[in-house]
């Protein structure tokens, strides 16, 4: 499929990724606090619904994880079906915000292990989602998952730091689990970041090694967002991330 993407000069990338450094833990928990959570959206996700049987690839009640889930309405609606929600995320104010709006009752508590961390689960514990930093996340917390869907965090993960996510994410991997990958699209000169604009060359250094990764498709992007910003388009391209088996 042909793509609508000029190459970027190496200077505006050097630029590009000095913007992306002003994006830290702390100034994305503000964004929630400001109510500058432009990512989310208030319901359950065509590209969930259209990439569900994908992602699950005909499994029941396996686990889902959301790297960075903020208050997505895609966990609910996964759970209501009998999978397993697995999220992690830095503001207490989204994960608050999730279980209030969805009328779901839970529980908090420590992690073992962990400082700052504390995870907040439904009184039936088919959704747990751990309040803390992405990069203290760990299979050894969470246990391998089935699935993984990445609708955001890769995409507000700054450049420096997404093999440090990649070294994260792969070993929650197992043989069979099936990694939905999302990315942005755009013209980087008329917007500047965030969401970062990643390119499927930024996909395989970081997971290319590891992972067979396809991408099985594409949306426009049609949020008032971006079309306030003057942005005359951006697409979101799914990509498709299973191990490479070692024979």
């Amino acid at each position: 499929m042909a793509e609508n993407i000029d190459p970027v000069p190496s200077e505006q990338n050097q630029l590009r990724r000095e913007q992306e450094d002003d994006m830290t833990p702390e100034t994305w928990n503000e964004r929630w606090k400001q109510g500058r959570a432009g990512f989310h959206i208030n319901h359950v996700s065509d590209m969930m619904k259209d990439q569900k049987d994908l992602l699950t690839n005909g499994r029941e009640g396996i686990s889902v994880f959301f790297p960075m889930c903020g208050k997505s309405f895609d966990m609910k609606w996964l759970a209501d079906l009998g999978y397993k929600i697995i999220g992690v995320e830095y503001s207490e104010i989204a994960i608050t915000s999730f279980f209030q709006e969805q009328k779901i009752d839970y529980t908090t508590q420590p992690v073992d292990r962990m400082s700052n961390c504390t995870l907040y689960k439904s009184l039936d514990e088919r959704i747990k989602i751990y309040q803390c930093d992405i990069f203290k996340i760990s299979s050894e917390i969470t246990g391998q998952v089935d699935a993984i869907w990445d609708r955001g965090a890769f995409n507000a993960i700054m450049y420096k730091e997404r093999r440090k996510y990649g070294e994260m994410i792969l070993p929650m991997m197992k043989a069979d689990t099936r990694y939905l990958l999302l990315t942005s699209i755009y013209d980087k000169s008329q917007m500047t970041a965030p969401p970062q604009c990643i390119p499927i060359e930024e996909v395989l250094e970081i997971f290319g090694a590891r992972c067979t990764v396809q991408k099985i498709a594409e949306y426009d992007d049609e949020r008032d967002i971006f079309k306030k910003k003057g942005l005359k388009w951006i697409k979101i391209h799914v990509h498709l991330l299973t191990l490479k088996i070692k024979i």
